[in-house]
């Protein structure tokens, strides 16, 4: 897989609604993407990177620890995150995405889709949607008005304020 340079980066062209394209590769070099930026399937990515607005991820990406997205990130299947990841509001995830411990939804408004895995102290903010079969580990925080659909699983000392949930199956 290429390892990309800051240089090599910042070279790629934005087309004409300012997305910048991005091709399957190792990021892990780099650590400030700024906004819109579109990223190909088994992307890597090191610690500390940071994402602006409307940044989209193919699948299986993968990041380290300490990562933070800014609003409207959208995440393909398969993702995983580090340990304290943080997302901004209406980030979307798509199925079996992992997250480690600490990671933190509090902008709000996160949909996390079949089979996310919610680590130790994941906090959820307000208006989060978990749907089929999303898991959260011991001391899951959930904001006001989360909702859970289909199969969630709250573990030990989730702290709901006003979540629904509905039946399994």
């Amino acid at each position: 897989m290429k390892r990309y340079t800051q240089a090599e980066f910042d070279a790629f062209e934005r087309d004409e609604k300012g997305v910048k394209y991005c091709p399957t590769g190792d990021y892990s070099q780099i650590k400030s993407f700024g906004e819109r930026c579109s990223f190909g399937v088994l992307c890597n990515f090191g610690e500390c990177c940071s994402f602006g607005d409307r940044c989209c991820f193919g699948e299986c990406c993968s990041f380290e620890e300490w990562c933070s997205f800014e609003e409207c990130c959208d995440f393909g299947e398969c993702c995983s995150f580090g340990e304290c990841c943080s997302f901004g509001k209406w980030c979307s995830f798509g199925e079996r995405c992992s997250f480690g411990e600490r990671c933190n939804f509090g902008g709000g408004g996160a949909v996390l889709e079949n089979s996310a895995v919610l680590e130790n102290s994941a906090v959820l903010g307000i208006g989060a949607i978990l749907e089929n079969s999303a898991a959260s580990g011991n001391k899951a925080a959930l904001g006001s008005i989360a909702i859970s659909v289909s199969g969630a699983i709250l573990r030990e000392s989730a702290l709901p304020n006003r979540v629904i949930l509905s039946p399994r199956g």
